[in-house]
């Protein structure tokens, strides 16, 4: 949360319009215009134009520069129709963030492993969590489905295999 905080602050320096930073739980804006997407420290700008584009993403990391705020530019990719970010599969056509298959591939092959063995470790249980926490990214409340894996995630000694509480497997269905 302070990651995302800062990042978004940073991006709102350059004076990028807050209605412009794409939410789950706001509208999205009706035009062809910049947005941006922000996570954790992670921040994807989406633009037709790709000249307007490359000056926000600019004054982006000037201001990430100016703030003392590393860049992983090994991590840039620019003008992409469509990219793996975040664990999410994004397009502009159509413009859509879904989960990456391979990823939700193994987080419904873990939580169908435990389901069907029924046990698992609090430490191998807090791996699939934070997989399944990702992708409630895509839709934030989905975290509160999570209760009972929170409590069993905190068990010790956390490599011990130990019965999965029927509650903790509602929550991971």
């Amino acid at each position: 949360a302070v990651a995302q905080d800062v990042t978004l602050e940073t991006l709102l320096t350059t004076g990028f319009p807050e209605n412009a930073v794409l939410c789950d739980s706001h509208e999205t804006l009706e035009d062809d215009g910049a947005y941006a997407v922000s996570c954790t420290d992670d921040t994807i700008f989406i633009n037709r134009d790709l000249g307007e584009q490359r000056q926000t993403v600019s004054a982006f990391d000037s201001e990430l520069e100016r703030a003392g705020i590393p860049s992983a530019i090994d991590k840039d990719i620019d003008g992409a129709d469509a990219l793996t970010a975040l664990g999410c599969h994004l397009t502009t056509t159509p413009p859509l963030a879904s989960p990456d298959a391979s990823k939700l591939r193994k987080l419904l092959c873990g939580i169908l492993g435990a389901v069907d063995a029924r046990q698992a470790s609090p430490k191998g249980l807090h791996g699939l969590l934070g997989l399944a926490s990702w992708f409630c990214i895509l839709s934030r409340p989905h975290y509160v489905c999570f209760s009972t894996v929170y409590e069993f995630v905190r068990r010790e000694p956390e490599t011990t295999l130990t019965t999965l509480p029927r509650a903790a497997i509602d929550e991971l269905c």
